[in-house]
């Protein structure tokens, strides 16, 4: 983790001097996608060339940091999305579509709520088989999302975990 904090601080730092920057929402949004991106980048060399020194650090690092940056990024793409798709019409076809989405998001909670339920309530049981890596369970869940995942950066449940952190962030928007 030594490694690594470095580059989550370095993460956060300049995620704060982008809320400060006098830019437009849609420019803001694509620098946050940007430095997600190149974080995500740099601690995927990070881990390559220094492994974990406990499971615990690991599985920490699958479970809370990667999922929350890979969620910031989907967070941010479908803000700017929904910006670009949003109907100029009425307010009524406004809340219309606004709906529409969000039940979009309710179907994909409702498609993984056991994960869900498991990551909310910051369960721990099944941690060393999702947030793993090298231990065998890619075969066990089978997804499309684990096919083309790289395994030195992936484990079976670290993007599932993303996409609950995107889907709060969403619910609250």
């Amino acid at each position: 983790m030594k490694n690594i904090t470095p580059i989550i601080d370095r993460y956060a730092a300049r995620k704060k001097v982008l809320a400060h920057k006098k830019i437009s929402n849609h420019e803001l949004l694509r620098e946050q996608i940007r430095l997600s991106n190149s974080t995500l980048q740099s601690l995927r060399v990070s881990i390559r060339s220094n492994s974990f020194q406990t499971k615990e650090d690991e599985i920490y690092f699958f479970k809370h940091l990667k999922p929350k940056i890979c969620g910031e990024i989907k967070f941010c793409a479908c803000q700017i999305s929904f910006y670009t798709e949003k109907p100029n019409a009425t307010l009524f076809m406004q809340k219309e579509h606004i709906k529409t989405e969000l039940n979009k998001l309710e179907n994909k909670k409702r498609k993984n709520i056991g994960f869900y339920k498991y990551y909310k309530n910051a369960q721990t049981v099944f941690d060393d088989k999702y947030f793993f890596r090298n231990n065998g369970q890619f075969n066990l869940f089978n997804s499309d999302n684990l096919l083309c995942s790289d395994p030195e950066f992936n484990t079976t449940h670290d993007m599932l975990a993303a996409e609950v952190v995107y889907l709060q962030k969403m619910l609250q928007f």
